[in-house]
């Protein structure tokens, strides 16, 4: 199991700033994530670089941006993306994002 793309640095930033005692030290967090999700996935500079000309064309804008980004790491790697996001669905699915909804 692995994170797409910028949702592997959310998680880290999230971690780190939880108000104590949940708060982990910035050690602690990346090992507890690569230990998690050592199959984590990301967006080649490459690919990265027509992203933006493909989600203005299918109408993608605002914080679904994001969710974009994560769909497309998935897309990428010919990987499903399991979600328990409905309300990204959409995105997920205008991107051919093979996705399986918890």
């Amino acid at each position: 199991m692995g994170l797409a793309g910028h949702a592997l640095f959310e998680t880290f930033s999230i971690l780190t700033r939880l108000p104590p005692p949940q708060r982990l030290a910035p050690e602690a967090a990346r090992r507890l994530i690569e230990h998690n999700f050592p199959d984590s996935r990301f967006i080649s500079a490459e690919r990265s670089s027509t992203l933006l000309a493909e989600f203005t064309k299918l109408g993608i804008s605002g914080g679904s941006i994001y969710d974009a980004l994560v769909g497309c790491a998935a897309r990428e790697h010919e990987l499903p993306l399991v979600s328990r996001d409905r309300r990204a669905a959409e995105v997920y699915l205008s991107l051919g994002v093979d996705l399986e909804l918890m």
